[in-house]
C-alpha cells in the first residue's frame, strides 16, 4: 500500500505571519486577524502543574462558550477568511456540542484546528467533524491509546492532519512501543517558567496576526492571558473587526514598534522567551 503524505493544512498560515518583521504588519496591517484562537471551555479533566487551569493560577469563571456566540464568530471569520484553533486554558471536548461546533464551522469552509489533551475522545464524531488539524498533547497513557486507535481508524483519509506533542522524549510513563505511533508530526517541549519577569519579546508577531476569545467572548492580544490580561474587548458589544481596529490593540502594537513590551507585565513572562524573533 502506498504511503499517504499529509501536509499541515496550517503550515502556510503559520508561515505566513513570520515571513515580515513586525515593522512590516504595522505599516501594512492586516484587513482581519489571520486566525483566531477560541476557548470552547476552560474546564479541564486532567491537573497538570504547569498549566494555570491546572495549578489554580486562573481565577476567572469556568463555563462553556453558547453556540450563537460560536455561529457568530464563524460568520465573522468567514467574512475575512480567517482560521479557527480550538484551544486555550481547557480542554475543547469537554463542551457537549464541541464536534457539532467543528461541523459548524465547517459547513461554511472554515479552516479549524484543535489541541486535545486525548482523553476524552470520541474517534468517530472526531473523524465525522471535518476537522482540519489535531494535536494531541499526551500526558498520560489514556492519551497514548487513544492516539493509536484514532491514527488506526482514519486510515487512508487525507484529514485530520495530526501532530503528537509531549514535553519530554523520556517520558517514564510512555510504553516502550511509543515511538511506533506513526503521526503526521511529533513536538517536542518543556516547562518553561512563567513566573520569571525577564522575558518580553523584542518582537510579537501575534499582534499583528491573530485574536485570542475566552468561553465567554472576552478578547484578548495574547495567547497566554489566562486572567483576561491584555483585555480588548467583549463580543455581544462589539465586533471581532471593530476589536482588531481597536484604540487598546493599536496600543500594544505601538508598544511593540518602540520595543516597550517590557513595560507589559504578562510580556515580561511571555513562554517564547526574549530571544524570540
Amino acid at each position: 500500500m502506498k504511503e499517504i503524505t499529509r501536509t499541515n493544512p496550517f503550515d502556510a498560515i503559520y508561515n505566513g505571519m513570520t515571513n515580515k518583521d513586525t515593522k512590516w504588519w504595522y505599516e501594512n496591517p492586516r484587513e482581519f486577524p489571520v486566525e483566531l484562537h477560541l476557548e470552547l471551555t476552560n474546564h479541564c479533566n486532567l491537573r497538570c502543574p504547569f498549566c494555570p487551569t491546572g495549578n489554580r493560577s486562573m481565577k476567572r469563571e469556568a463555563g462553556f462558550m453558547r453556540e450563537d456566540l460560536f455561529w457568530g464568530i464563524c460568520t465573522e471569520a468567514k467574512e475575512y477568511d480567517a482560521a479557527l484553533r480550538l484551544i486555550r486554558f481547557g480542554e475543547p471536548t469537554l463542551h457537549v456540542k464541541c464536534y457539532d461546533m467543528i461541523k459548524m464551522a465547517k459547513s461554511i469552509g472554515l479552516k479549524v484546528h484543535m489541541n486535545t489533551n486525548g482523553i476524552d475522545l470520541d474517534i468517530k464524531q472526531l473523524l465525522g467533524s471535518g476537522l482540519d488539524s489535531l494535536k494531541v498533547s499526551i500526558h498520560n497513557r489514556l492519551a497514548f491509546k487513544s492516539v493509536k486507535k484514532l491514527l488506526k481508524a482514519r486510515g487512508d483519509s487525507p484529514t485530520p492532519f495530526i501532530t503528537v506533542g509531549q514535553l519530554d522524549k523520556e517520558v517514564e510513563f510512555f510504553p516502550p512501543d511509543r515511538n511506533k505511533v506513526k503521526a503526521d508530526a511529533q513536538e517536542y517541549g518543556e516547562v518553561k517558567d512563567l513566573k520569571r519577569g525577564d522575558r518580553a519579546p523584542k518582537r510579537c508577531y501575534e499582534l499583528y496576526n491573530r485574536l485570542s476569545v475566552n468561553w465567554d467572548g472576552k478578547v484578548v492580544a495574547c495567547c497566554g492571558s489566562y486572567n483576561n490580561q491584555m483585555y480588548l474587548g467583549q463580543l455581544y458589544k462589539d465586533t471581532l473587526k471593530g476589536i482588531w481596529d481597536g484604540e487598546n490593540l493599536n496600543r500594544y502594537r505601538e508598544m511593540e514598534q518602540k520595543g516597550k513590551l517590557y513595560n507589559v507585565p504578562l510580556c515580561c513572562k511571555c513562554a517564547r522567551g526574549h530571544d524570540e524573533s
